[in-house]
């Protein structure tokens, strides 16, 4: 079973703005050398979205950290800037939907939506008030 890592090409490598670009090639090849990833390639999205490298890796040996570290650090050798990433985590397994679910919905929607028992706040803003 493996996992997928989605990177804005822009964000990765900012000088490149084409996939057939010999830079993002490169950097696709690296990756896919590594032991424990799969595959790589980059995708066109034709206008809908942003060009994207997905980089396919297996759990078991790798972890999302660690193909996080291997992408900035050979993005790095391509480019003289380090670029800020942004990815995407597809989640395969039913455990793991779930546990990520619960993680989204406890620190980012909870803490951001308005709660009726707070006056219409959210949580972090009535604790600023509150803590006053």
């Amino acid at each position: 079973m493996t996992d997928k890592m989605r990177k804005n090409i822009d964000l990765v490598l900012p000088s490149v703005s084409d996939i057939r670009d010999a830079c993002v090639q490169r950097l696709t090849e690296l990756l896919t050398a590594k032991e424990g990833i799969e595959t790589t390639h980059a995708t066109d999205n034709k206008g809908m979205s942003q060009d994207q490298i997905c980089i396919h890796y297996d759990p078991e040996r790798l972890s999302l950290g660690e193909v996080r570290e291997l992408a900035k650090r050979y993005t790095t050798r391509q480019t003289a800037r380090l670029s800020v990433f942004v990815y995407i985590e597809t989640i395969y397994n039913r455990k793991r939907k779930h546990s990520a679910l619960f993680r989204y919905i406890e620190t980012f929607y909870n803490s951001k939506r308005l709660h009726q028992t707070l006056n219409y706040q959210c949580p972090d803003q009535f604790e600023r008030i509150y803590t006053q």
